[in-house]
């Protein structure tokens, strides 16, 4: 193990007040949002002052889960509705998105409540949101119920598990 018998630490948003990050890095958070959110999805660890760790605390944020929790609760009743001729999106996968609507409801309420979270499964809602090739508009190897299940578990933090290691003989 490279770090020995001890965990490597999860990346934790900042509860307290913090000052706003430059303009400057904001957009630029913005702009590479979608491979930052692909980076913290697979599991990267953000490094302080970098554009990953100003990601990592956006998508931790109240606000920011907030936003994720909303988007996904549209998600669902744009499922429910009849799909206009012409539009710039890619259509959905109504009749999945539907049957996985407690899926959906089981998330939306783990990003609404207080506890922590690991902005790992944060950044999978966000990918799978933002994906226009993914579950939620073309079929795959990834189904909705699955992409749904794995961000719900990964908002967990690992380290939260009480796990009961066997005593040394």
């Amino acid at each position: 193990m490279p770090n020995g018998v001890y965990p490597v630490p999860k990346f934790r948003p900042a509860t307290g007040h913090r000052r706003r990050a430059p303009l400057t890095v904001r957009l630029r958070v913005w702009w590479y949002r979608s491979e930052l959110d692909e980076q913290l999805a697979a599991g990267a660890q953000p490094a302080a002052g970098t554009l990953l760790h100003h990601r990592a605390e956006q998508l931790g944020s109240r606000a920011g889960r907030g936003e994720l929790a909303r988007a996904l609760a549209a998600t669902l009743v744009e499922s429910y509705k009849t799909r206009p001729s012409f539009t710039a999106r890619p259509p959905l996968r109504s009749g999945e998105i539907r049957a996985c609507d407690e899926d959906i409801f089981a998330l939306v309420r783990r990003l609404d409540d207080d506890r922590p979270i690991d902005v790992q499964g944060a950044a999978m809602v966000a990918r799978l949101l933002s994906d226009p090739s993914g579950p939620l508009s073309r079929a795959g190897v990834t189904t909705v119920r699955y992409a749904l299940r794995s961000a719900r578990l990964a908002l967990d933090h690992a380290d939260d598990a009480a796990f009961v290691l066997p005593k040394a003989a």
